[in-house]
């Protein structure tokens, strides 16, 4: 009942870790209080850092992060965000929320706030298209952060035309290491 100095206060009590940029994320820091005071198995790992949990997790594996060109990927997206509206984000959100008030949670999702508000007057067309743009590249930014910053990530570069199968065997014809 405390908001946010709460939850930071009891993780900070716990002395629970919160990765890299989730310090003023509520869910992120009450799933830190969750994981510090879950029961954990005696042994090495549960001292670990959630990044070192993540390494260790993925030790031996690749893992690999598709990376396109900031533009490319941005125009993208805005074509993504229209065909979203003109497939029927609108109608989907009335579908699901006409039945009572969405949750925060439901409302976070990219797409459904916009819809929502477009439905009800609230915001223009081109407005809530750009928005939800405007969302999924801060969403797009905050993930290449997290895989640079928790797991030692390949990046590849792709291109907007590039197919997923010619993707795929890029990455297939990679030297192991």
């Amino acid at each position: 009942s405390g908001g946010l100095g709460a939850l930071k206060a009891e993780v900070a009590r716990l002395g629970a870790p919160v990765p890299p940029g989730d310090a003023e994320n509520p869910r992120r820091l009450m799933r830190a209080i969750e994981r510090a005071s879950a029961p954990r198995a005696p042994g090495p790992s549960a001292a670990r850092s959630a990044p070192d949990a993540l390494r260790a997790r993925f030790a031996g594996a690749r893992v690999f992060c598709l990376a396109m060109d900031r533009d490319a990927l941005a125009a993208r997206i805005a074509l993504r965000a229209r065909h979203m509206f003109e497939e029927g984000i609108v109608e989907e959100a009335a579908r699901i929320f006409g039945a009572g008030s969405p949750s925060e949670t439901a409302l976070g999702a990219i797409g459904y706030a916009e819809a929502l508000a477009f439905s009800r007057g609230e915001m223009p067309l081109e407005q809530a298209i750009e928005r939800v743009a405007a969302r999924t590249r801060q969403l797009a930014k905050r993930q290449r952060t997290w895989f640079r910053h928790q797991l030692d990530a390949v990046e590849i570069s792709v291109g907007p035309d590039d197919s997923p199968a010619s993707i795929a065997d890029r990455l297939l014809g990679l030297p192991q290491p």
